[in-house]
């Protein structure tokens, strides 16, 4: 209800109150004085207001629960009722009384109004229509019956229904009429010819609103209703399209009535100017209202925004904000004020979002440093209103956009923690749903996805109804909800999404995309069946679909997925034919080098590969293309061919990425293939060792390659420098990459190469003893390491096993001498019988294997252990059934041994 209606529904309210004192003074006199007393209390808690409301609640239900029977009980439930009322416990008002109703008795019409009353307030304006037009039919002679017949219909008009509004107050025999006919005058009446006037106008009925408007204007009207019926009369002229007369008209707006209808006035005039464009005299109009402080905050406040309005709609963005810095000068503490510091924050924030999109890499050191500031000034503004003005209602906003602010800047934890706040500040809306469609954006750049999905999934379930969110974010929220949902795996939260897209926005921009992002991500977890699915789908709905060539490229993908390559090469040979000039052209080119790659089609793979870095050498996948070549050379053994592939990945695509590594060491290792250890070294190897970007494991990889390399230097050579650099490599490995799984292995590589030089120089006794201890130190090194694995810990015992037995070559006696050599036979055993040797999950190697079986079985032999022999070479058939030809002479030879010994 209407200011008008307020004051004079409290003037009424007194005059029942104090009828109902009367109505009450016969049972007043039969009360005991202790009841009448209690009751006398309450009432008058109830009648001082403010915080008494509460404490008279209670007061009267003690009273009703004290005296049950007490004849007053039917005015101690209509106080509490109204106690209630008056703390907006408007349900709980309603549930009282209408619990009660069958026992109001002289207050039933009273009781009916107060629930009329309570619906209206409670915003529930069909309920309120529905009771106040029960009391006007169930009780005629009622003293409030005047005021329900206008109330009906001042529901009616919040609820829009205008139709409704006409049809009550025109209908000749209806209530309002018959009032109208018998008391003109009443002010009830003159309230319900000013809402009929209303109702004409907002059903576009103005010749109507005009007689209806004019007809009041015979009757001596009291200022206040004047002024409503001149500010009617104006606004039906304006709407029926006679701006002038209106304006005309108005000039009675601004000199009569109170001053804050007297404001309202100036409003109007300025509303009139705006409607003919007139803008500039419009903003001077409603800068009178900024000059005269003592009119309603609320229009001074209305005035100021609509000057900012106006000035914006005109381009004068500096002017604008020129004048709310004025008004923040001028009135600091107006109550205003923190809504002027949201507008002039927004304001700037909105220049700087302009001065962005205009250049939109600020490469101008001049349109950087205004950027800055506004940005900055912007964020000064927002934070200024969330610490000065911390109980306004604006505080949520100034939040949301001092979110945005702190995004631009790139601050995003400052920036979630704004946007985050600003959901718990802000009302149910449009502003609140795109703070929390904001955090997830920002928990979705986390890699939070699981927090990005509840906050989009909220934007989608609670604000859904709000027009504007479902015409510019509902549909975002679901794609970012399909983006985030495959992100963190979770297909089922992806396809939701996307089906409700399919179903809201079936012509949006974004179900396509959505269903190929689908797709694609069912492919990625091992779905291809479903993925195919999707995207024939997509294929169905979309023919046309801009996105084809991408949708059937992924089919093709379903299909390398799932190993079919036959069908992945079928769908990319079509693929290529049909989109030649496609953009994504080098991708489904590669992917059908790899599919023919796989399908054992080497000699295909290697033509579209070696195509390929041809045709698309600028695109990222050349250099993996140009490293397959390599790897096709390399598994032929064409090294020379091999090593120049590798070449030409680390020559025409130098940057340094880990595919570059890799080419320059496999390069090396071609090198090394072909012949060349020494410029396997110069050229490759000791490039890497010696390049602080190296990947470490790669690095590790190529010092020992590099000590492989000398190694094979010192046989060529039979230079014993090499294998002492080789050792000093190795021990750089150990040192270096003490957790590399080539640590041990450098180890073990250490052991031969003390093994080779002992056998390099055999005279020196010390010097050889020596080699052979430091050979079993390391040997035993690798066997205890956790990092070995079993095929380097086989490598040690055999390793270990040669050393004991050239170690029995020097031994002194022949004690020690058969002592060493049974050591020697027990390490080759270690790994001949494995499972002891074994560690969870382990299997045994077959070259280790092989290895210390032919030891362990010649060793048996030397030792006259021939029948042992024989077990040992029968054992290794079985294990390693292509051997069993090879052995058999050694078994036979064995077994001649055997029967020497016995004869």
């Amino acid at each position: 209800m209407n200011r008008y209606f307020n004051s004079w529904l409290s003037r009424w309210w007194l005059m029942l109150a104090l009828g109902l004192m009367l109505l009450s003074g016969n049972s007043l006199q039969a009360a005991s004085e202790a009841e009448k007393r209690a009751f006398d209390a309450a009432y008058k808690i109830f009648k001082d207001g403010g915080l008494g409301y509460e404490r008279a609640e209670k007061d009267f239900a003690q009273f009703i629960k004290d005296y049950p029977s007490s004849e007053r009980h039917a005015d101690a439930i209509f106080w509490e009722a109204q106690a209630r009322f008056q703390q907006k416990k408007y349900a709980g008002a309603i549930e009282l009384l209408s619990a009660e109703q069958a026992h109001a008795g002289k207050l039933a019409d009273q009781y009916l109004y107060r629930i009329a009353e309570a619906h209206f307030y409670n915003t529930n304006y069909q309920s309120a229509a529905e009771t106040f037009a029960r009391l006007i039919k169930e009780y005629p002679a009622s003293a409030v019956r005047p005021k329900a017949i206008l109330d009906e219909s001042e529901a009616h008009a919040r609820l829009g229904d205008w139709a409704t509004v006409t049809n009550r107050l025109q209908q000749a025999e209806g209530a309002f009429q018959q009032m109208a006919k018998s008391n003109p005058t009443n002010e009830s009446v003159i309230q319900g010819f000013l809402l009929l006037g209303q109702a004409e106008l907002a059903l576009k009925d103005y010749h109507g609103a005009e007689q209806t408007v004019q007809e009041l204007a015979k009757l001596q009207l009291q200022p206040d209703l004047e002024w409503r019926r001149q500010h009617l009369l104006c606004r039906v002229k304006l709407e029926a399209g006679h701006p002038e007369e209106a304006m005309q008209n108005s000039t009675n707006l601004v000199v009569a009535g109170k001053m804050e209808q007297q404001a309202q006035g100036v409003i109007f005039q300025a509303q009139i100017l705006e409607r003919l464009n007139r803008l500039p005299e419009a903003v001077g109009v409603y800068e009178t209202n900024l000059v005269a402080k003592e009119w309603p905050v609320d229009l001074r406040r209305q005035a100021l925004f609509k000057v900012v309005d106006l000035t914006l709609k005109q381009g004068n963005t500096d002017l604008a904000a020129q004048k709310l810095e004025d008004f923040l000068t001028k009135y600091p503490t107006e109550k205003t004020s923190d809504l002027a510091v949201l507008t002039l924050g927004e304001i700037q924030l909105r220049q700087y979002y302009k001065l962005l999109e205009n250049n939109s890499k600020l490469e101008n050191p001049l349109t950087l440093a205004t950027a800055t500031n506004l940005l900055q000034r912007a964020e000064g503004r927002f934070n200024a209103l969330i610490t000065t003005y911390t109980n306004s209602e604006y505080v949520g906003k100034a939040q949301l956009n001092l979110g945005w602010c702190l995004w631009s800047e790139g601050k995003i934890p400052e920036s979630q923690a704004a946007f985050s706040n600003a959901v718990m500040k802000l009302p149910l809306g449009e502003d609140q749903a795109v703070a929390r469609f904001k955090l997830g954006d920002i928990q979705f750049q986390q890699k939070d996805y699981a927090g990005a999905v509840t906050n989009y999934n909220l934007v989608v379930s609670q604000y859904g109804a709000f027009a504007s969110v479902k015409e510019n974010l509902l549909e975002q929220a679901l794609y970012q909800t399909v983006r985030a949902g495959l992100e963190q795996t979770n297909p089922a939260v992806a396809t939701n999404a996307m089906s409700q897209i399919l179903k809201s926005f079936p012509n949006s921009l974004l179900a396509d995309p959505s269903m190929l992002l689908v797709g694609q991500g069912l492919n990625f977890q091992e779905s291809s069946a479903k993925a195919r699915e999707v995207f024939s789908g997509l294929l169905a709905r979309s023919p046309e679909s801009p996105l084809l060539p991408e949708v059937k490229l992924a089919i093709a993908r379903t299909y390398e997925k799932e190993g079919n390559w036959p069908a992945a090469i079928t769908n990319y040979d079509i693929w290529v034919m049909s989109y030649a000039s496609s953009p994504t052209m080098p991708q489904a080119e590669f992917s059908r080098a790899w599919a023919n790659f796989r399908a054992g089609r080497e000699t295909n793979a290697f033509s579209l590969f070696t195509n390929f870095v041809v045709k698309f050498q600028a695109n990222g996948l050349a250099p993996k293309a140009q490293y397959w070549i390599g790897d096709f050379h390399w598994q032929h053994e064409d090294f020379q061919n091999a090593e120049r592939s590798y070449q030409e990945v680390f020559q025409k695509w130098p940057t340094a990425t880990n595919l570059t590594y890799r080419a320059i060491m496999m390069a090396g290792r071609a090198a090394v293939g072909r012949g060349a250890p020494g410029e396997a070294i110069d050229f490759y190897f000791t490039k890497l060792t010696g390049d602080s970007n190296c990947p470490p494991n790669l690095a590790a990889e190529a010092l020992y390659a590099y000590g492989d390399a000398e190694i094979s230097l010192a046989s060529s050579k039979s230079s014993l420098t090499n294998i002492m650099e080789a050792i000093g490599i190795f021990e750089k490995i150990t040192n270096r990459y003490p957790t590399n799984v080539l640590a041990p292995l450098a180890l073990a590589r250490m052991g031969d190469c003390w093994l080779q030089l002992a056998a390099k120089d055999p005279t020196q006794y010390e010097s050889v003893t020596n080699a052979y201890v430091r050979a079993t130190n390391v040997y035993q090194r690798v066997i205890d390491s956790p990092l070995a694995d079993i095929a380097t810990r086989s490598m040690a015992e055999v390793g270990l096993g040669k050393v004991l037995e050239k170690m029995a070559g020097l031994a002194k006696t022949s004690d020690e001498q058969k002592q060493l050599f049974r050591d020697a036979l027990d390490r080759y055993s270690n790994v001949f019988y494995y499972e002891k040797n074994l560690r969870d999950g382990e299997k045994q190697d077959s070259f280790w294997l092989k290895e210390a079986g032919l030891n362990a079985g010649r060793l048996a032999e030397e030792l006259g252990q021939g029948e042992q022999a024989v077990n040992v070479y029968t054992r290794l058939g079985n294990e390693i059934p292509p051997l069993k030809q090879a052995l058999v002479k050694r078994i036979e030879k064995a077994r001649e041994n055997v029967a020497k010994e016995k004869n």
